[in-house]
């Protein structure tokens, strides 16, 4: 106990005599749980940083915009001041997301993706970006509608940010890449420089980058990652027939 406290030992060791090892697997779990649960805090202040950056960045570039109405301006605020009110709902009650999608209504998927591709066209005003959206009609998910948004504004604001000037999403379903179960399937792709086969485990790992000059937090696909997993799905990196990257992410249809 005195090499835990002082830091020397992450838990406790050795061989203990039977009527104590309940206690000291108790301890030991109580350990873990408090490491975890610190973990997670500061995963979740990670998170919440890296998904208030989108409104902030459309806030900021509604106020420099030259010859921008009162009406204007007034309108992006509330939008904008309202997406960051359900982010911060959204990470708070994150911890309790289960993914068990199957006791949720069905979300509005092309609605969601309009609402993604909107804001990131303000965003990225200055490259004038081609994006193209393609969703087959009747297709349903059943999941948490911030778990949704937060997984398309990751992916789509990385093709924005990589992409020279084209972006293509494409939702439809098909079986899982690895298993004959049926799912739904968003393609996400750009133009831009992609990412090299050996770099994908870097840019999935939390923190990890492989272009530090580029603005970012490097924990975008690590959030997308998490979700997936939530939701039992899979996630797939490859090139892009547009030359870029391509992020496949299949979901299973609860």
């Amino acid at each position: 106990l005195s090499d835990i406290e002082s830091g020397r030992h992450a838990e406790l060791r050795g061989q203990y005599p039977k009527e104590l090892c309940g206690l000291t697997d108790n301890l030991n779990a109580l350990i873990q749980s408090r490491r975890e649960y610190e973990e997670r805090y500061k995963a979740s202040l990670g998170d919440l940083a890296h998904s208030l950056k989108t409104p902030l960045a459309v806030l900021r570039g509604a106020v420099v915009a030259p010859n921008k109405s009162i009406d204007s301006l007034s309108s992006s605020v509330e939008e904008q001041v309202g997406r960051m009110d359900q982010i911060v709902h959204y990470q708070l009650q994150r911890a309790a997301t289960s993914g068990r999608a199957a006791l949720v209504a069905p979300i509005n998927i092309e609605g969601l993706i309009n609402k993604v591709v909107n804001a990131l066209q303000k965003v990225y005003a200055d490259k004038g970006v081609k994006c193209h959206v393609e969703i087959h009609s009747q297709l349903k998910l059943h999941c948490d509608e911030g778990d949704m948004m937060e997984l398309m504004g990751n992916l789509v604001d990385n093709a924005f940010k990589w992409c020279k000037g084209r972006v293509e999403i494409h939702v439809y379903q098909d079986f899982s890449p690895h298993g004959q179960t049926f799912g739904l399937v968003i393609d996400v792709m750009d133009d831009g420089p992609g990412v090299a086969e050996a770099d994908i485990s870097t840019v999935l790992a939390r923190g990890g980058r492989i272009d530090h000059e580029t603005s970012g937090h490097g924990i975008g696909l690590a959030m997308v990652q998490n979700i997936i997993e939530l939701y039992q799905g899979e996630l797939e990196i490859s090139r892009a027939v547009l030359g870029g990257a391509m992020v496949r992410v299949w979901l299973p249809c609860k």
